[in-house]
């Protein structure tokens, strides 16, 4: 035996369960986006430990530059300065306020590196040019230059 329900009380059931569901769905999303979404502190902190990683490798290759015999070819040296350089790549990805400049500039830096190696400057040239890099680097990402 079926029961008779008018239409406008099934109209109403239905919009009042829509409504419902609207309000359930429109509070677990917005929690879920709280407890997943970063904040400012976050991003400061990812990008100021992607810049120290990439001044740390920056700061390492005088040791290897000093290895580099007259004879030896300089392509671990130059894989050590691609390395740096997509280090520096990850910092600025993670740094959306850089500009291209910005990110332009830290290229030039690391390419001026690259052209003291390939013309064999001395030793304590390429380690001041490195120190440079290292400055710059550490003032445009706020992080400590390691002494």
């Amino acid at each position: 035996m079926a029961i008779y329900v008018p239409p406008t009380r099934r109209r109403r059931s239905i919009i009042l369960a829509a409504l419902a569901a609207l309000v359930v769905g429109v509070a677990i999303g917005y929690l879920l986006g709280r407890s997943t979404a970063e904040d400012a502190g976050d991003i400061v902190a990812r990008s100021h430990r992607r810049a120290a990683d990439a001044v740390d490798a920056v700061q390492r290759l005088p040791i290897e530059y000093e290895q580099l015999g007259a004879e030896e070819s300089p392509d671990t040296l130059n894989e050590a300065i691609d390395s740096a350089s997509l280090l520096l790549v990850e910092a600025a990805d993670a740094s959306p306020w850089l500009t291209i400049d910005a990110r332009r500039a830290d290229q030039a830096l690391l390419d001026g590196l690259r052209a003291d190696v390939a013309a064999r400057t001395p030793a304590p040239t390429f380690a001041a040019h490195v120190q440079d890099v290292v400055d710059a680097v550490a003032a445009r990402y706020g992080v400590a230059a390691p002494t």
